[in-house]
Order: structure tokens, then sequence, then C-alpha cells
């Protein structure tokens, strides 16, 4: 599931999976190579299984991201010089980017798997 997750978003490197599949935690975490100049995705469809009516909607958070625009997404700018930028200050709920954005998954219930 990791991997197909990964390829999916970009060029998948590496996840928390063992060989069997099986996860350590509630959280799935996945490395990636990701093309900054494009915006990042906020989330995507997963199939849990064969089925097409198994299929949910899981939300992507990021670690460690540099400061990047709020507002389109990309490291290009930030967001006094984004094309969306009306020369007001946004209401961060507003935004469809945010420090919601990145998680600190280490500080929840995310385990590292051993091995």
């Amino acid at each position: 599931m990791g991997k197909h997750i990964g390829e999916a978003l970009s060029e998948y490197v590496v996840s928390n999976q063992n060989k069997k599949g099986e996860l350590s935690g509630n959280y799935l975490r996945i490395q990636v190579g990701l093309d900054v100049m494009k915006p990042f995705r906020r989330c995507m469809p997963v199939r849990i299984s064969d089925r097409k009516a198994d299929t949910i909607w899981a939300d992507i958070w990021f670690e460690k991201l540099p400061n990047f625009c709020y507002l389109c997404g990309t490291f290009e700018h930030l967001e006094q010089e984004c094309h969306l930028y009306t020369g007001r200050t946004h209401d961060d709920l507003d935004k469809p980017y945010g420090c919601w954005f990145q998680e600190d998954i280490c500080a929840l219930d995310y385990q590292r798997h051993p091995g």
C-alpha cells in the first residue's frame, strides 16, 4: 500500500511498512521525491480493497517543510509574491495550505518500525 500511494504522489522512496506490508502505529509514513515547483496534494483517494466502493480519501501531511506559499502550495515564492495574493491578509482558515499542513508525526501516535 505504501509503495502504491508513494508512486501516485511522485517518485516513491520508502515507507514504514515491514516486508509483509504490515504497519506499526496509526500512520503510514512514506518518503517521496517531489517537484517543489508544483502545488502539493492535500489528500488523495486510496482504494483499500479490490472493490471500488472501498475507496477512502486520505489526508496527506508533510514533515520538515521550509517556508512556502500558503495560497498556491509551491516553494517558488511566499504568499506576498503570489498571483493569488489580493493585497490583504488572508485568514489562515481560508487558505488551502497552512501550518496545519506540516505535521510533526513523531509528536503524535507514530511509532517507527524497527528494521
